[in-house]
């Protein structure tokens, strides 16, 4: 499947899902789909980035959520070990800190041409989202 075909699906069964009306789509062309959405996780109104990124020359379609900020430094080794554990047994989702101190979750979708089922990406979004929701309760009691 070419690259123009995988991106027309993928937002298709988002806009089947009514998914599609809360992205806004960054970047559109043959080169690279980038699509962000904010969504609520909680009743305390937090929320969490996800972005999705595909690209024509590369075989992995990632799924970014960016749901915490640590504010406090002296809490980031406690946050980096729970990380770390979280990682050691989770096979989807890998989690980080990045350069602005956000916690970070990501999924790498490896599909190409024949490989890539766009029904199966979409859904690793959204179970991808409700980990999310389970690991920032828990991330939310550290921080």
């Amino acid at each position: 499947m070419d690259f123009e075909k995988r991106k027309f699906e993928v937002m298709d069964l988002l806009r089947d899902a009514d998914l599609l009306e809360s992205f806004d789509i960054l970047e559109d062309d043959k080169q690279a789909l980038l699509l962000r959405t904010y969504q609520q996780i909680d009743e305390s109104k937090a929320h969490c980035i996800i972005s999705i990124i595909m690209s024509n020359d590369s075989a992995y379609s990632l799924i970014y959520y960016i749901f915490a900020k640590l504010a406090e430094c002296d809490k980031k080794a406690s946050i980096i070990e729970f990380l770390n554990n979280l990682n050691n047994n989770n096979v989807l989702m890998k989690y980080y800190i990045d350069d602005e101190n956000h916690i970070v979750g990501n999924i790498n979708y490896i599909g190409l041409d024949k490989n890539f089922n766009s029904s199966e990406f979409v859904s690793l979004m959204e179970i991808g989202f409700s980990e999310i929701i389970d690991t920032y309760a828990k991330i939310n009691k550290l921080i």
